[in-house]
């Protein structure tokens, strides 16, 4: 337990006034939030995203399990298109 408090309180400076105008500023401008909910940074990211990655659409996940599966995805796209392996290849 003492090992996390003190990690925390390193990361953190002791609320070091830096630190907290920075935490403030991007809680401030964005925030996690369901895609229940509009939000306007939401279209602009997507945007972004799919144009980077030349797809129609794209869907965000917040858990560990998915980001892995995107993750893996992401590398198998980049493997067919720039280091041309053949699809589904070992």
């Amino acid at each position: 337990m003492l090992l996390d408090r003190l990690v925390l309180c390193s990361l953190q400076g002791h609320c070091h006034p830096k630190v907290l105008r920075a935490l403030i500023e991007q809680a401030e401008r964005l925030t996690l939030s369901s895609r229940a909910f509009y939000n306007d940074k939401f279209p602009i990211f997507a945007e972004f995203l799919t144009s980077m990655f030349g797809y129609d659409m794209m869907l965000p996940m917040n858990t560990g399990a998915e980001g892995v599966e995107t993750a893996i995805k992401l590398a198998r796209k980049w493997g067919y298109e720039k280091k041309k392996i053949t699809k589904n290849e070992v």
